[in-house]
């Protein structure tokens, strides 16, 4: 085998978690992982609807610490 293919590294994702109100246990499954500290990205629509009120009280509920982004477009353009 090449040195060039023994350098390969694959990221998996440990879950895909989806469904109604699923929202309230991001902090645990974050926990769960080892999560330090937690990206949430989102757009205004979102934030608007209280969605994100929803998982930033799960992660504080877990004591992390997380980074909100809320300059995603909702139907982002290639420029």
């Amino acid at each position: 085998m090449s040195h060039a293919l023994s350098q390969l590294r694959k990221f998996v994702s440990p879950e895909i978690i989806f469904g109604a109100g699923c929202r309230h246990n991001v902090g645990n499954y974050a926990s769960n992982f080892g999560a330090r500290k937690v990206l949430v990205v989102s757009d205004p629509g979102v934030v608007a609807a209280g969605w994100v009120a929803d998982v930033e009280a799960s992660l504080q509920a877990q004591n992390l610490e997380y980074c909100l982004y809320t300059a995603v477009s909702p139907n982002p353009r290639v420029e």
